[in-house]
């Protein structure tokens, strides 16, 4: 989702795995997008994958996380 709109917003993509860099590439300009790296709350969905957790992350993705990649 994240490279998607990298490629659409600014004509290509990072070739990283990294969540936190390619939120701040494609959060220049959003401070709300931002946020989501720099808020320890959403940093802990964004860094820790557990099998136990997999449900709130999609609640997380889904509720949070979409909607703000899809404003820019």
């Amino acid at each position: 989702m994240l490279n998607y709109k990298l490629l659409v917003k600014k004509g290509g993509y990072l070739k990283t795995h990294s969540l936190r860099s390619l939120i701040r590439v494609l959060g220049e300009g959003s401070s709300e997008l931002l946020r989501l790296v720099e808020d320890e709350v959403n940093l802990h969905y964004i860094a820790r994958l557990e099998e136990k957790e997999v449900r709130d992350i999609h609640r997380f993705v889904v509720e949070v996380f979409k909607p703000l990649v899809e404003k820019v």
